[in-house]
């Protein structure tokens, strides 16, 4: 199915199908970034010739049975360059349940002297977790689309410094009571971790209850307590969210997190 006018307002996506996106191309532009990430769904760019056909030879058919929303889209790569996303699970974390190792927090006790900001460094923050990534959906137009967001104080980053060294961070963009957390990158062992502990840490000073959504599994997210959520009940989650949710600013200690979130 083709759509030119809609919004993602109006996509059931509650009706989404396991395993296939909701919808393939459209655009990154930031509104509609925010919007989709407003009633919960996530976009998936990609790059290189092969990405783009393997995409297409995935999607076609079902973009033309409407079984998946086909947006148009520009070159480069056209339509099957963007992949859009809302699985039936959602691994999220409270904001007050990161957990983080007793290895981890003793050393955050006697042995690392970091501490942490928020939105100090968002674009270097989104820069390093570009290099780090094995995936590059991290594209040059999300990026500038993130960095417009980050502006107009939709999208934030958390900083974790050794010295004047930034050794670690974690970047998102959050609305209400959910952060979407996009992408962590370390350039010192655990230093993501502490990241997006910090994040979390921060976001239960600013909203209480609040959710950290992380999109995709991985063993990363589960070992920091991101547990399985019904796409229903994430949904809920969102709803009727207008306003930014802002990490709380300042700097803190890094040693300060030991004593939250436990872990083996």
């Amino acid at each position: 199915m083709i759509m030119t006018e809609i919004t993602w307002e109006q996509i059931d996506l509650a009706a989404a199908e396991a395993g296939l996106p909701v919808a393939v191309g459209g655009s990154l532009a930031p509104h509609r970034v925010l919007e989709a990430l407003r009633y919960g769904a996530f976009p998936m760019p990609c790059t290189g010739e092969y990405a783009v056909e393997t995409n297409r030879a995935l999607y076609h058919d079902l973009v033309q049975e409407g079984l998946i929303i086909g947006f148009p889209r520009p070159e480069p790569g056209g339509r099957y360059a963007l992949t859009w996303w809302c699985p039936p699970t959602r691994p999220v974390v409270a904001s007050d349940g990161v957990h983080l190792s007793r290895k981890l927090r003793r050393d955050l006790r006697h042995k690392h002297q970091w501490i942490t900001t928020c939105d100090h460094a968002f674009a270097e923050v989104v820069e390093h977790c570009r290099d780090q990534r094995a995936s590059p959906w991290i594209t040059d137009e999300l990026t500038e689309s993130l960095l417009a967001l980050h502006h107009a104080g939709w999208a934030h980053s958390i900083e974790v410094w050794n010295g004047e060294d930034l050794i670690g961070g974690v970047f998102g963009t959050g609305m209400g009571a959910v952060f979407s957390a996009e992408s962590t990158f370390h350039r010192q062992p655990d230093a993501g971790k502490v990241a997006f502990a910090d994040l979390g840490r921060r976001l239960w000073l600013t909203r209480p209850g609040s959710l950290i959504d992380v999109q995709v599994p991985s063993v990363f997210a589960t070992s920091l307590g991101a547990e399985p959520l019904p796409r229903t009940e994430f949904l809920a989650a969102l709803a009727d969210i207008d306003l930014p949710l802002t990490p709380h600013r300042g700097v803190f200690q890094a040693a300060g997190l030991a004593d939250a979130g436990g872990g083996d």
